[in-house]
């Protein structure tokens, strides 16, 4: 969070870490912002939109009752569109997204898509760099 705080200017909520949200198999859709959690057949059964859970209406009214969308490439690991929170190197970051999601629909309001792929990445590679893992 200090890193996206100091060198991208975000916004210093990111420092609100919620450790209830560290879970691997969380899926950050980019358009919508929400962060998507799959059942075993893929179909999306819970949602968050920032730290704010999506009902169960809301999930159907956004997903549906069959598998996501992303399903597919996910499988292939074509993460065009979305990142997939999957070990244990970066489902840390799912708070501070959720976090970032919330800050931008502050900002401009709840409309996607949510580019902060790039950012995250420089962030990790910053955390994990040489001079901060040594």
């Amino acid at each position: 969070a200090e890193y996206l705080i100091a060198e991208k200017g975000y916004d210093p909520v990111l420092r609100d870490y919620d450790p209830r949200f560290v879970q691997k198999g969380i899926v950050w859709e980019h358009v919508t912002g929400n962060h998507l959690k799959l059942d075993d057949q893929g179909r999306v059964f819970q949602a968050w939109h920032g730290m704010q859970r999506l009902s169960p209406e809301e999930v159907t009214a956004v997903y549906g009752t069959g598998p996501w969308a992303g399903l597919a490439a996910l499988q292939q690991r074509k993460c065009e569109g979305f990142d997939a929170f999957i070990t244990y190197f970066d489902i840390a970051a799912i708070p501070l997204t959720m976090r970032m999601v919330e800050a931008a629909d502050r900002t401009r309001g709840p409309a996607g898509p949510y580019r902060f792929s790039p950012d995250l990445y420089a962030a990790f590679g910053h955390a994990f760099s040489w001079d901060n893992v040594a």
